[in-house]
């Protein structure tokens, strides 16, 4: 996208003032070291720490092997289908199917690389979202509280190495939120922010929400958002087109089959309950409501000195947002 205003600082990113190189003064070498160290574990800590955990769980789902049984077909010349001469899309995840056809078009076993590939993604997006919190609070120490909260979730360490698309999304929120927060205005973070549908389809809520906040940050010409909207839709438009020309369907059988589109509260607060009461998550979801007052009280987390309150607040409140729609999209259907 391409603002149609000057940034109000000299900054790359359009969000912070460029670093002040620390000057070389008296006694600021051990504090430097620590506080340069002290920035690492904030996004490296996180990453170890959920790979260590995925690690001792690792599994193998049995829906991860509908994902194998695909790739296994495309890489013999079936295409992308569960039984061959049958057009049915039987994988949810598109683009974690075609992930796994590369690696297995690159020696490495289907199963193998759905396992450790997963894993690899969750930590990476764990390290992400602490690189993005570090650019957002101007290089100061603030870990994201999602990272500690998923870090103490049994399940998250289980889905970690499920085979399944867990982690790839993991990955993708947290990379599109950095980018999102680092360069907001370029066309290739509009590219990334559209790649949720391919995703999972109902990863398609974060895109929309990640792209109304990157239009809030730029505020672009009718051109320029032009530009990123047809950036952002033109890889899972073409998908789309794919889709409907080889399956004869515009969405993935198991959103056909599990009635993506029909209402049930009633379950789905039953859900929600069983998964939240356990863990007595209403404890990090009053940490989280607290920590948006505050943001929202304090105009954002922006440096002293950066007079534009929306382009911190945004960021901020756009996985929240984003999160809870995705939550009552799960408790609807």
């Amino acid at each position: 996208m391409t603002s149609t205003h000057p940034p109000a600082l000299p900054s790359p990113t359009g969000l912070l003032p460029p670093p002040r190189k620390a000057g070389p003064g008296p006694g600021a070498g051990p504090a430097a070291g620590r506080a340069v160290w002290l920035r690492v574990a904030v996004w490296l800590g996180p990453a170890l720490l959920v790979a260590y955990a995925g690690f001792r769980r690792r599994w193998m789902s049995d829906d991860a092997y509908i994902y194998v049984r695909t790739v296994r077909q495309i890489l013999a010349g079936n295409g992308p289908v569960f039984n061959a001469g049958e057009r049915v899309e039987s994988s949810t995840g598109t683009l974690w199917q075609w992930l796994l056809a590369a690696a297995g078009g690159a020696g490495i076993g289907p199963a193998s690389a759905a396992v450790f590939g997963g894993l690899l993604l969750t930590a990476a997006g764990f390290a992400l979202a602490g690189i993005g919190a570090l650019r957002l609070y101007g290089g100061r120490a603030a870990v994201p509280l999602g990272s500690l909260v998923l870090l103490g979730l049994p399940p998250v360490w289980d889905f970690a190495t499920s085979g399944l698309e867990t982690g790839l999304a993991t990955c993708w929120i947290a990379g599109a939120w950095l980018a999102l927060t680092a360069r907001p205005g370029a066309l290739a973070t509009s590219a990334l922010i559209g790649l949720g549908p391919l995703v999972r389809p109902d990863l398609g809520l974060v895109t929309v929400v990640f792209l109304a906040a990157q239009w809030l940050l730029v505020r672009p010409s009718w051109r320029g958002a032009c530009a990123g909207v047809g950036a952002a839709g033109a890889l899972p438009g073409a998908y789309e087109v794919f889709r409907a020309g080889y399956y004869g369907h515009l969405v993935p059988l198991p959103a056909v089959t599990k009635e993506a589109s029909r209402s049930l509260w009633g379950r789905g607060l039953v859900y929600l309950a069983d998964f939240a009461h356990p863990y007595a998550l209403w404890v990090p979801a009053l940490c989280v409501a607290g920590a948006v007052a505050v943001a929202l009280a304090r105009g954002g987390p922006g440096r002293p000195g950066v007079a534009r309150p929306v382009s911190v607040l945004v960021p901020v409140l756009a996985p929240v947002v984003a999160g809870v729609l995705c939550w009552v999209y799960v408790v609807r259907v």
